[in-house]
């Protein structure tokens, strides 16, 4: 399994066990991860859809809340609070980073763009988008 610092790690244990989340208890499946192979030791729980499927969650992103309770079993709402985000100019989260290029455009005029349809597709305004990303590792 890849994470998100780009390590990967073979996921080859699961666990079925009972999870308490603020009084809110479920049964629940997850894998177990090393946390590094420096430090086999420790593990971590991957959790993911199926508990936040069963505990009913709604999550409030900018606010950093996930409420979690189930109204069919007349469980109430609680309310997990995440860390507070801060921005800051010197982090910025970017999912595709743009490379700096420079581009030129030469206007061909309307009955050479017409007569040549082919060309529209590979002078789409995305340009050659291969080199944004890597091939894999």
């Amino acid at each position: 399994m890849n994470v998100a610092d780009g390590t990967s790690a073979r996921l080859t244990h699961y666990s079925q066990f009972e999870i308490g989340v603020l009084g809110r208890w479920r049964k629940n499946e997850a894998f177990v991860r090393p946390f590094s192979e420096k430090d086999s030791a420790e593990v971590h729980l991957l959790l993911g859809l199926p508990w936040l499927h069963t505990v009913c969650a709604k999550i409030w992103i900018k606010e950093l809340i996930i409420e979690i309770g189930d109204p069919e079993i007349r469980e109430g709402f609680v309310k997990i609070q995440g860390p507070i985000f801060v921005e800051s100019s010197e982090h910025k989260l970017v999912l595709c980073p743009k490379k700096n290029r420079r581009e030129f455009y030469v206007d061909l005029g309307s009955e050479e763009s017409e007569s040549n349809s082919d060309s529209e597709e590979e002078s789409s305004d995305y340009g050659n988008l291969s080199e944004l990303f890597e091939e894999g590792r």
